[in-house]
């Protein structure tokens, strides 16, 4: 696919969906779908992944942070282990149950921080 504008979490301009989850597409029909120069990405070529929602969409070598409707979603790359912590200095801790792309919702109760682990 090429100049593909959608989102990495899902949805956006440019939506390609097989079924309505993760398993309409076989492991091996995802690895002959190539994203070629998506928008919002460095230029290049683009593994693809697919979301539960069916959504197939470009796998990003850097995360990406979007905060919309009070909800802050961290989408990355297969390969990395979120991580989160109440002070900016850490400790970090990781949070394996975390999938990208994670969301939660901001709330006025406190600080909280993420980072991606390798």
């Amino acid at each position: 696919m090429t100049n593909w504008a959608g989102a990495l979490n899902g949805g956006g301009a440019n939506r390609l969906t097989f079924g309505q989850d993760g398993g309409g597409l076989s492991a091996a029909q995802v690895g002959q779908i190539e994203f070629i120069n998506p928008v919002g990405l460095s230029p290049g070529a683009y593994s693809a992944q697919v979301l539960a929602t069916g959504e197939v969409v470009p796998i990003s070598s850097s995360p990406e942070i979007t905060l919309q409707n009070g909800a802050l979603t961290v989408s990355w790359s297969a390969g990395w282990t979120l991580q989160s912590a109440t002070n900016a200095a850490g400790p970090y801790v990781d949070m394996p149950e975390a999938t990208s792309p994670y969301s939660e919702t901001v709330s006025n109760t406190g600080q909280k921080f993420f980072r991606l682990r390798k």
